[in-house]
């Protein structure tokens, strides 16, 4: 709701202006994916891509948003068999704010909620640009 993403209260269905989807459709733990094999990697990226190329093909989105640098290293092996992206843009995620420390920040520390939240609003910036053809 605060950056627009939402016009519905937070537990209410619907009223979502983005869409919201996983890369590899399965549950695996970004540690887990880290570790894994880079056969292992590109194996599940193969078996995903199809998937996400509809979804892709279905949304049309003018911009995706990749929570963390492994989401982005799997936006990565997916291009790397063909599939194409709009334009790509990576933010924290939640959990590297939430659960790890930085420096003297604790986990969750004021400031960093505050960094994450802006990196919403320019999320939201850069997509109301994209809508205008400005960006």
């Amino acid at each position: 709701m605060k950056h627009g993403f939402k016009s519905s209260s937070p537990e209410s269905h619907g009223g979502w202006h983005c869409y919201i989807t996983n890369a590899i459709k399965e549950a695996d733990y970004a540690q887990f994916w880290r570790g894994s094999p880079a056969q292992r990697r590109n194996d599940a990226a193969r078996a995903w891509a199809p998937l996400l190329a509809w979804e892709l093909e279905q949304s049309r989105p003018m911009l995706v948003v990749a929570l963390g640098k492994t989401v982005r290293s799997i936006l990565d092996q997916f291009r790397r068999q063909g599939l194409r992206f709009p334009r790509v843009e990576t933010v924290q995620h939640y959990s590297y704010v939430a659960l790890h420390p930085r420096g003297n920040q604790g986990p969750m520390h004021p400031e960093r909620v505050h960094e994450y939240d802006l990196e919403f609003a320019e999320i939201a910036s850069l997509y109301r640009r994209l809508q205008l053809g400005a960006a």
